[in-house]
């Protein structure tokens, strides 16, 4: 199971878009994937300012969103 996790993770972190990153940060913060989750943040944190406003204070929920504050 841990082999096929990591290549979730592998594929998901090659496949992240703005218009996904909540949907696959959420998802790995659910199922315990670190990786994939700091990917996740990392992407978030290299987007312009108003892409990562609209992302971190839009449809990211509040316990992922402290993430950023």
């Amino acid at each position: 199971m841990e082999n096929l996790k990591a290549t979730f993770e592998e594929y998901y972190c090659k496949k992240l878009t703005k218009s996904n990153v909540v949907y696959v940060l959420t998802a790995a913060n659910k199922v315990n994937a670190p990786t994939l989750k700091g990917k996740c943040i990392e992407f978030i944190n290299s987007l312009p300012r108003i892409d990562k406003s609209s992302i971190v204070y839009g449809p990211l929920d509040e316990e992922l969103r402290e993430l950023f504050i």
